[in-house]
């Protein structure tokens, strides 16, 4: 197993394919990969839309999606566009 920062990705065939069929391929494929111990863990950004405990109103965030061994975990961070510049929370 290599120890090195790569980027993986693949083609569904599709021009247009569905976000959620695309994410739920990649993940299978990434733990199949550490399965095999192609990889030691992954990651997956996501750019979601969540809604908060306090406010009702949904916010943007990025999901961060962390595969190992182990299975997957999950943090998002909220942020906003100001100004052309993007702010976290």
């Amino acid at each position: 197993m290599h120890q090195e920062l790569r980027p993986i990705g693949f083609f569904t065939g599709e021009e247009y394919p569905d976000a959620s069929e695309v994410l739920r391929l990649l993940e299978e494929r990434i733990r199949k990969g550490i399965l095999d111990k192609e990889y030691s863990m992954a990651a997956i950004g996501v750019d979601v839309n969540i809604t908060t405990e306090s406010e009702a109103m949904k916010k943007s965030a990025v999901q961060v999606r962390i595969l190992d061994v182990n299975g997957i975990t999950a943090s998002e961070y909220i942020y906003e566009l100001r100004n052309g510049e993007y702010f976290f929370e």
